[in-house]
């Protein structure tokens, strides 16, 4: 079945849930294509729009095993993966620059739960489109497993059994953060044009930590292992700052 197909180096084929006759090829270098079984009028190209590269890229690293020999003689992979949400017109790229993509797994009940293999040994990304935000910094619960929390461009957001909650700061770019290892009620978070927050009621309400930060960047905050009242906020052109504040 490959009239109108016109590159035989097909990675992957997808059926469209809704209409299982409906049929997604994945070709090597000539993008993507549609073909409606119950037509008969073969294979045609749905990615207009869809950037392709101008000098042929190998699809797979050389030590991946569905890398050809040709393949092996390359040593740069390609950019990203590409998403799609209206027809298979406008196309944008999800946030993967720089990174093979050899498979995505979508949700069956989480349309927006989007899971990603990439080259990186040992790594496999999760994407909420329903989160479009830079994450910038990320903490896990000291006390509660399975529990995450990301700095982003819109505020302090929870991630718990693949849902993201949004623990306010929105409208800031929190560009860092710190969960108090015997208080996990108590976050630190940093901004990236309004100096530091705290809250004591995990995210529900947020305070000033101290208002000579205000207007400085905060890249990153540590607490002290040893001296758990001592906060280490790093900044971007001030230097280093102690907070010892407790409520």
């Amino acid at each position: 079945m490959n009239s109108g197909l016109d590159d035989k180096f097909v990675h992957s084929l997808v059926q469209d849930p809704a209409q299982p006759e409906v049929i997604f090829a994945l070709t090597d270098s000539s993008g993507l294509f549609k073909v409606d079984i119950n037509s008969g009028a073969g294979w045609t190209k749905v990615g207009l729009g869809l950037p392709l590269l101008r000098v042929h890229l190998p699809a797979y690293s050389e030590e991946h095993p569905f890398a050809t020999h040709a393949m092996q003689d390359w040593n740069s992979s390609p950019e990203s993966t590409l998403l799609t949400d209206n027809g298979w017109i406008n196309w944008s790229p999800p946030g993967l620059g720089g990174e093979m993509i050899p498979s995505l797994a979508v949700d069956q009940t989480d349309a927006d739960l989007v899971y990603a293999a990439t080259d990186t040994p040992g790594s496999l990304k999760i994407s909420l489109d329903s989160v479009p935000v830079t994450f910038y910094s990320l903490a896990t619960s000291p006390s509660t497993p399975g529990i995450l929390y990301a700095s982003t461009s819109n505020g302090l957001y929870t991630y718990e059994a693949g849902c993201w909650t949004q623990l306010g700061l929105e409208d800031h770019a929190v560009t860092a953060l710190a969960v108090y290892p015997s208080h996990p009620s108590r976050i630190y978070t940093g901004t990236s044009d309004n100096g530091a927050y705290i809250s004591n009621d995990a995210g529900l309400s947020w305070d000033v930590v101290d208002r000579n930060l205000s207007a400085i960047t905060i890249q990153s905050i540590q607490i002290d292992p040893n001296t758990t009242n001592y906060i280490y906020l790093n900044t971007k052109t001030h230097g280093v700052f102690l907070s010892n504040r407790f409520p």
